[in-house]
């Protein structure tokens, strides 16, 4: 069964879609009112974006909604090039010192229509007790778009696999590939996640501990070459897909979705401003990639969305999605925000990859 894809088109968007997928049109994320003060906490305000932590993570395990309280709302109205003036320098300096947490500020700041990656620069400057030019701000560059890592062509080959590309976007930087899992390779995999998942956990940006929270329920566990020799056989194959070494990858995570289970909008790469990420940044830099390997099909629900582009895709068993967030000048992509839709029927099982910039370094634990 192919997958369900559906795109919404905007303009200069030169997203690709073989003919004999289904391509919809659907509305993108809706903006905020005209101003901030119609809702007490945005959407966007509400929703907590952690990366998911990588092996090894020390055990540091506690449970929480949302970290601080939520950040008081600036004033202003949603504009095209909104100014960083006194008045949000004002709005940071208040929220640092009540002890918000960093995401729901950014996020406010995103849903005045400030870009992500400024946002980010912005906060972490304040938080340091720098001044912030305004000009600066407001030339700040978004984010650049240069060389894909991935492979082009219809077809992407690795020494025991030659995986179709059923889809692919430039920006963001994303493809589905099938064929790059047997039914044996899923099952196996599935068999093995069974004997091993526990609750799912996510980095605290804070702290970089490991903490639970409810915008995120599942099940997963790390697994590598010690475990079973499929796993390091897929890691090989990733690697010669992807192009990226095969020691700039985190171990593998199997991930398990039961009913209702679900994911919501986060990144994967980890905030560089804030202190929890450095422990993290430490081993292996920044993350620029995920491959998500689909192991089974959903009866309902379970797709992976990427609401600030309309992207929406269903998982396929033995297909991978694959995207990119990381460029040559450090910065992030904030277009990759993704969630896991919720399981409504049966259960979801998937196989995460993470990518780092350099080697990745597991704790002697992982080894």
């Amino acid at each position: 069964m192919p997958a369900s894809i559906f795109v919404a088109r905007r303009p200069g968007d030169d997203s690709k879609v073989s003919p004999r997928h289904a391509v919809n049109q659907q509305e993108g994320p809706l903006a905020p009112a005209g101003s901030a003060k119609t809702s007490a906490v945005p959407k966007a305000a509400r929703t907590q974006k952690y990366p998911d932590r990588p092996a090894g993570q020390a055990t540091d395990v506690s449970t929480t909604d949302q970290p601080g309280p939520a950040c008081r709302l600036h004033g202003a109205h949603m504009q095209s090039f909104p100014q960083f003036d006194e008045s949000w320098k004002n709005w940071l300096d208040e929220n640092i010192r009540r002890g918000c947490s960093h995401q729901s500020m950014i996020d406010a700041m995103v849903a005045n229509a400030f870009d992500p990656n400024t946002a980010h620069s912005i906060l972490s400057r304040r938080i340091a007790g720098e001044e912030v030019d305004a000009a600066a701000v407001s030339s700040s560059a978004s984010y650049v778009y240069g060389k894909q890592m991935l492979p082009q062509g219809p077809v992407i080959k690795a020494n025991d696999c030659r995986a179709r590309v059923l889809f692919s976007s430039s920006q963001p930087v994303v493809a589905l590939l099938g064929d790059v899992l047997t039914e044996e390779e899923c099952e196996r995999l599935i068999e093995i996640g069974r004997q091993s998942v526990k609750q799912s956990a996510v980095v605290d940006p804070a702290s970089g501990a490991e903490i639970i929270i409810r915008e995120r329920t599942s099940q997963g566990a790390f697994v590598n070459g010690s475990v079973d020799p499929l796993v390091a056989k897929i890691d090989r194959r990733l690697a010669e897909l992807t192009n990226i070494p095969l020691e700039n990858g985190e171990d593998l995570h199997l991930l398990r979705y039961g009913i209702g289970g679900e994911y919501r909008p986060h990144f994967d790469y980890f905030p560089e401003e804030l202190a929890g990420s450095r422990h993290h940044l430490q081993r292996g830099g920044q993350r620029i990639a995920t491959v998500i390997l689909y192991l089974n099909e959903v009866e309902l629900g379970g797709e992976t969305t990427f609401p600030n582009v309309g992207l929406s895709v269903r998982p396929q068993r033995g297909s991978a999605l694959y995207f990119e967030y990381g460029n040559e000048l450090g910065q992030v992509d904030p277009k990759t925000l993704h969630a896991g839709n919720p399981v409504e029927q049966g259960e979801k099982w998937i196989a995460t990859k993470w990518i780092r910039r350099s080697r990745f370094q597991p704790l002697p634990q992982d080894a």
